[in-house]
């Protein structure tokens, strides 16, 4: 009886001993399973900043004085022809300049020259300063309009460092009312690309060409020749 009794103290204690105990497996796996990082977003790099595409700098138009006078119209205009040949792109004339069929070939002789620029012209401007313009001589005047010949002075440096100077004549009529220029000409000048194009937008608009289509025509075919290294 007694010796019954020890072996059920035995398997007693046995069984208490062991209730506490963890099998090495389970523990060595309970382990790895802590060790685990726990599950988060893999990091990733924030994405570099893609600089905007910006536009060759232009020179901001000048705020026009007040009144606006026929010099101030003529050496803006003169100034802007020359930062669009600097930065590659046609400025802005919309306020001082209106588009109509006495003003279109400045227009398309500005863009030729833009484009004889981006070939690496000879005649390319690095850089240009203020430009004084004075109203050499009224050629007509009524209550509305006013013609001017005009001498403008921009500073310029050229490409070219046997280059010098850059004073241009021409011609523009000024609405009074608006201070706008209304047509332009360069009759005097019997050089550079405004040479070309107005005497051969001329033929086509006595041909019986509108003046649009007169003018795109000669700025298509000149265009086409400073393509090909023609002019």
């Amino acid at each position: 009886m007694k010796r019954s009794l020890c072996v059920i103290i035995l398997a007693v204690c046995f069984a208490l001993s062991c209730k506490g105990q963890i099998p090495e497996d389970a523990a060595a796996a309970n382990t790895d399973i802590a060790a685990l990082p726990t599950d988060t977003a893999a990091p990733t790099e924030a994405p570099s900043p893609v600089p905007a595409e910006t536009a060759a700098p232009t020179e901001a138009p000048a705020e026009a004085p007040a009144p606006v006078t026929v010099e101030w119209l003529a050496s803006e205009l003169e100034l802007r022809r020359i930062t669009g040949r600097i930065a590659l792109e046609q400025a802005d004339f919309s306020d001082v300049m209106e588009m109509n069929e006495d003003t279109d070939l400045f227009y398309y002789a500005n863009l030729l020259e833009i484009e004889m620029d981006k070939l690496g012209s000879a005649e390319r401007i690095i850089s240009a300063g203020p430009c004084k313009a004075d109203a050499a001589q009224v050629l007509n005047e009524t209550e509305t309009a006013v013609t001017v010949r005009v001498h403008a002075e921009p500073q310029i440096e050229w490409a070219d460092p046997n280059i010098s100077g850059g004073g241009i004549d021409f011609v523009i009529t000024v609405d009074k009312q608006r201070m706008v220029i209304t047509a332009y000409s360069q009759p005097d000048i019997h050089e550079g690309i405004y040479s070309y194009l107005e005497p051969l937008a001329s033929r086509y608009r006595q041909s019986g060409l509108s003046w649009q289509e007169a003018d795109k025509k000669a700025y298509d075919e000149l265009s086409a020749r400073i393509a090909a290294g023609d002019l």
